[in-house]
């Protein structure tokens, strides 16, 4: 209902549950999404805090599409982020996901 929406995404994000982690590993981005979403502020600022640089940003997709199938799932962005910055918690990637989420949702 209404009070949903009164969330921000910070407090979607907490708690996480079970459910939020399936829901997010169920995620498939496609580049086009990816685009889109990169123009989201909260989702720039969760790279960022991955410690993700700008210009890595730019090519993340390309960089995270590990098996070339043309969409990334949360095992890519996993494996990816973890290469880019060496240590990605779980945590920080599926809030990765559930930024993406949210945001798929509300589209």
């Amino acid at each position: 209902g209404a009070m949903k929406s009164q969330r921000s995404l910070e407090d979607s994000l907490l708690p996480m549950t079970e459910r939020d982690v399936e829901d997010a590993a169920s995620l498939q981005i496609t580049p086009e999404f990816f685009e889109f979403l990169h123009g989201f502020r909260e989702f720039k600022t969760v790279l960022s805090d991955l410690d993700i640089s700008e210009e890595d940003q730019v090519d993340l997709f390309d960089t995270l599409d590990v098996d070339g199938g043309g969409t990334i799932d949360l095992e890519e962005l996993l494996v990816g982020i973890s290469k880019l910055r060496g240590d990605a918690r779980r945590s920080d990637i599926v809030s990765v996901g559930l930024v993406a989420r949210s945001i798929q949702a509300e589209l």
